[in-house]
């Protein structure tokens, strides 16, 4: 044998050892779906964890021949247009992910992407909520032209982070015919913490008695990187005229 013919195939071995030392079987996998998402819901601002359930979750296969090492290839997830982190196929239909607290109030829908490039996804499978709650109490509700009623706003944290909250605001319809009025809010609420905001809402005299109208307050909110405002109304009534008192004497007859 010449030198050139064993040469050649040693390069010739090294090149099938260096081929097989890693190699990646694709398992069969039949049409993905996705069916479920656990939880469905999220807070902004906070971070979550869900678990992606659905049919035809398979991976590739990568082996390491040579180190007899195998792992499944990673496949990627997102919830509307935020990518998820620590995605892991725990079993047969079941994917895990961590969500991040970026996503703003709405409904997003949900994909996985499986290094094929084929895409399993659900439309409006997962909704982030506010991290706060706005109550609003309005006594009496039905005012006469002058009158005058209490106004309560109570705003409540539902995660277990402080979330800054202010200013509150108020708007009432028909315009002029209610005058509202709050007081100030900006504060840190504790985690699950709770606060109030008193106001009074007055019926304007001139107005038209017989108006169905409502009182509607928004209550700012800042978590993490996020601001937005959550909402509350109460339906208020402009009934007849202001209430009087009188006494009627009757002069005896002649």
């Amino acid at each position: 044998m010449t030198r050139t013919t064993a040469a050649l195939k040693l390069g010739a071995t090294l090149l099938l050892a260096a081929l097989a030392a890693c190699s990646e079987t694709a398992a069969p996998r039949p049409g993905a779906e996705l069916t479920l998402v656990e939880p469905d819901t999220g807070h902004a601002g906070v971070p979550g964890r869900v678990a992606i359930h659905g049919t035809g979750f398979w991976l590739p296969i990568r082996t390491d021949l040579g180190g007899g090492a195998a792992r499944a290839v990673e496949l990627a997830a997102r919830i509307g247009p935020a990518a998820l982190s620590e995605v892991r196929l725990e079993a047969a239909g079941v994917v895990t992910a961590a969500v991040p607290p970026t996503l703003p109030p709405g409904e997003y829908d949900v994909a996985l992407t499986f290094p094929d490039g084929s895409v399993a996804s659900r439309d409006a499978a997962y909704r982030v909520v506010s991290p706060i709650e706005a109550a609003l109490a309005v006594a009496p509700g039905d005012l006469a032209p002058g009158e005058e009623a209490a106004v309560t706003i109570t705003v409540s944290s539902v995660v277990d982070l402080p979330v800054r909250v202010g200013p509150a605001l108020a708007a009432a319809t028909p315009g002029g015919a209610f005058v509202a009025e709050l007081g100030e809010l900006d504060a840190t609420l504790e985690p699950r913490g709770v606060t109030t905001v008193p106001g009074t809402l007055r019926a304007a005299a001139g107005a038209e008695a017989g108006a169905d109208g409502a009182l509607t307050v928004t209550v700012g909110w800042s978590l993490a990187a996020l601001t937005d405002v959550a909402t509350a109304q109460a339906a208020v009534r402009l009934v007849g005229p202001a209430r009087l008192e009188a006494a009627l004497t009757t002069a005896p007859a002649a």
